[in-house]
């Protein structure tokens, strides 16, 4: 079921945040320029690491991620945030802060941050019904899109229509401030800022992943601002080095920058655009910038750039390539409470108002635990992860309770998206062949529940090569190497001139097709049908599926 962008109040779906630590400060900028940052700058310790290990190891990240969470967690649900900017960066904020809760595999109904999620839920409601989108509030708006669009997905139904009705207000906005070139402005109006210049590509990409992202949740967003959105990067970008430049602006298209870059590819791919030839040489550039430096040190907004790269790394199954390259600068920037420093923008080791306090804590968290299986940028990976966890984890509990378990896991995964995340992968993989085991008659139906659609076929008699041609039409599965078969058509010698006639199945990530072409006598094919049998092989557990198939006719030359 789609959505139109909604134009109607939402009342307050949680609890009031109290005190004075929301109010927005007096500063009028987000992103000042270089000088003004360096006057405004507070010193921190130097970022380059001098940890033992220059690679953190998975028990140190998942150490580090708990305590950043746990810092943001209770800074929400107590109303102390720490950070006093202006709006659009609380915007920034509490949509990373939302993000990064989610990317620990919580949601409104589950996990440790439940109750920070309701805040962060809470606080982005009441920007949006106040209208308090001041300065420059894009920033905001774009991260609050994209923290929402994946909120609507984690949650449980009964919870999902106001959500989407707060989506599609902040899609709305964003639809709306689009310039005409494609991009998106600091601001909602197509006007130049202090530092004369208009939209630019860091606002941009957020604005596109987030409207992508609320298609996917079921806003309906112009198609023309999507292809006007993605005509932006192409002309900003230099298709033969792969960066995704600054803006289209003479010097500033195609400019080096790994994590616009990254941010420019989560863009693409919320869009469905990932293999067109700038999104390949992109994503090539991007993978070789892991092992550099350029990356935790990018303009503006280093820490900003750096966690798209981590999210993008995520998507593209290179997470751990990217903490083997910057894992040391990250971890290197912790704080003994477990908070963090500011990454070092344009090369300078200092903080501005507008990224220190839980603006860093928010996006560091958000870095740390985006490879962890639940955060999904494109429609191909928009999975129900975290209830997939939950079920699999009830395999290995509920062994001897074969029933419970299988009605659990037919009820949980009805998604019909394919899983691309390694991590989930495996586990999945290991939980099908323990289900595989359980004797009970719903094994199979559980396991084809979890792989997702079966194979589809049609039988059709081709009067001009006096053949019947079945088509087999195998959809695209959660996971491969878990599910594979062989069909066989009956033998019938009124019917078929040839033998048992048999051909392998094995679905794969895209939905593919296949045929059969067996040699018929016409003149018995009236009312006639066809007895096929499916020997499936699913983890390692044999079923047999029995189908008949009509004859349908197509005329000669068809």
């Amino acid at each position: 079921m789609r959505y139109l962008v909604p134009l109607l109040t939402v009342p307050l779906l949680t609890a009031a945040i109290t005190g004075s630590a929301w109010q927005a400060s007096t500063d009028d900028e987000l992103y000042r320029s270089r000088e003004e940052q360096q006057q405004r700058a507070i010193a921190v310790p130097p970022t380059t690491p001098t940890a033992a290990s220059a690679e953190p190891s998975v028990a140190e990240r998942r150490s580090a991620a708990t305590a950043v969470l746990n810092l943001l967690s209770n800074h929400l649900t107590t109303g102390q945030i720490d950070y006093k900017f202006n709006s659009s960066g609380e915007g920034v904020l509490l949509g990373a802060a939302g993000l990064a809760f989610i990317g620990s595999g919580s949601t409104l109904a589950r996990g440790p941050y439940q109750q920070a999620l309701r805040q962060v839920l809470d606080r982005v409601q009441r920007i949006m019904d106040a209208n308090n989108f001041k300065l420059q509030p894009t920033w905001g708006c774009a991260q609050s899109t994209i923290f929402l669009a994946e909120l609507h997905r984690t949650a449980p139904v009964e919870k999902q229509p106001p959500i989407l009705l707060l989506l599609g207000k902040y899609a709305e906005k964003l639809v709306k401030s689009q310039t005409s070139r494609g991009g998106w402005c600091h601001g909602f109006e197509d006007v130049k800022n202090s530092l004369n210049y208009d939209d630019l590509m860091a606002t941009s990409v957020m604005a596109l992943q987030g409207l992508g992202m609320a298609r996917r949740e079921g806003v309906v967003v112009p198609q023309a601002v999507i292809d006007l959105g993605l005509s932006y990067i192409e002309n900003s970008s230099d298709p033969g080095s792969g960066h995704i430049g600054y803006s289209p602006r003479t010097g500033q298209k195609g400019m080096v920058g790994s994590g616009r870059t990254a941010g420019g590819l989560l863009a693409l791919k919320a869009c469905g655009q990932i293999t067109s030839p700038l999104a390949i040489a992109a994503a090539k550039y991007v993978q070789k910038s892991y092992a550099g430096t350029e990356m935790n040190s990018g303009h503006a907004s280093a820490q900003l750039s750096q966690t798209w790269a981590a999210w993008w790394a995520a998507e593209a199954e290179q997470y751990s390539e990217f903490w083997a390259g910057q894992g040391a600068f990250i971890l290197g920037r912790r704080k003994p409470d477990g908070a963090f420093h500011c990454a070092p923008s344009d090369g300078k080791a200092s903080e501005s108002p507008a990224e220190r306090g839980d603006m860093a804590n928010a996006l560091h968290a958000l870095m740390l635990v985006a490879g962890d299986g639940f955060l999904a940028a494109n429609v191909a990976d928009a999975n129900p992860k975290a209830a997939i966890f939950d079920a699999l984890e009830l395999v290995a509990q509920w062994g001897s309770d074969a029933p419970k378990c299988l009605t659990d896991l037919a009820a949980l995964s009805t998604s019909e998206q394919p899983l691309t995340t390694l991590a989930v992968a495996k586990h999945l993989a290991n939980s099908l062949k323990l289900i595989a085991k359980l004797d009970d008659p719903r094994t199979a139906p559980a396991i084809f529940a979890l792989l997702g659609p079966k194979p589809t076929y049609t039988a059709r008699y081709d009067e001009k090569s006096r053949v019947i041609r079945v088509e087999i039409a195998m959809p695209a599965v959660r996971i491969t190497g878990l599910a594979k078969a062989t069909l066989t058509i009956e033998n019938n010698q009124e019917l078929m001139r040839a033998k048992p006639s048999r051909k392998a199945l094995v679905p794969g990530v895209q939905p593919s097709k296949t045929e059969i072409a067996i040699s018929v006598r016409p003149e018995n094919l009236l009312d006639q049908a066809l007895q096929a049998e499916v020997n499936w092989n699913l983890a390692g557990r044999e079923y047999v599926e029995h189908i008949t198939l009509p004859i349908q006719r197509s005329a000669p030359g068809n």
